[in-house]
């Protein structure tokens, strides 16, 4: 998914501008989501630069925003991780395929399931109730037709 740039207001606060850009750079992670159930490298992958860009914006705008996005930033430099080394083990395994190397490309995709869930479940209870995702995850919740009905669930607690 490639960012697509974002115009901003000429009328539009400081606050409202990094308010607006946050929730838009975190639906685009949320819309990615997906892709840590279904596994497709492709996606899992775009939902890494996703976050990424998530990160770097609530880095950005963190001295503006510092309550709402005290532990914003520490989640997702730990899932980018996590979804690098899910990247990694994709890398290697191509390798591993080109060379014949059996019995590594098993021991390569029990790493990678092992790193994928460990990332679904940071994900996912980061976004619940009380979770470091929280605060992001509210600025999207007026933006309800960006994201499906699953992920509105998700970041709502339930309550969608």
């Amino acid at each position: 998914m490639k960012a697509r740039p974002i115009v901003l207001g000429a009328d539009e606060t400081p606050h409202a501008a990094a308010t607006r850009i946050l929730a838009i750079r975190f639906s685009e992670a949320l819309l990615l989501s997906d892709a840590l159930d279904d596994g497709d490298p492709g996606r899992i992958h775009a939902f890494r630069i996703a976050c990424k860009r998530v990160r770097y914006a609530s880095e950005l705008f963190g001295d503006q925003m510092r309550a709402q996005l005290h532990e914003v930033t520490s989640v997702l430099a730990q899932l980018q991780d996590l979804l690098g080394e899910v990247h990694d083990c994709d890398v290697l395994d191509a390798l591993a395929m080109r060379s014949g190397a059996y019995r590594l490309r098993r021991r390569i995709a029990r790493d990678r399931r092992r790193k994928l869930e460990a990332a679904r479940r940071l994900w996912r209870t980061s976004l619940r109730q009380n979770g470091e995702l929280q605060a992001a995850a509210a600025l999207v919740l007026p933006l309800r037709a960006a994201i499906s009905s699953s992920q509105l669930h998700l970041v709502s607690g339930g309550k969608a």
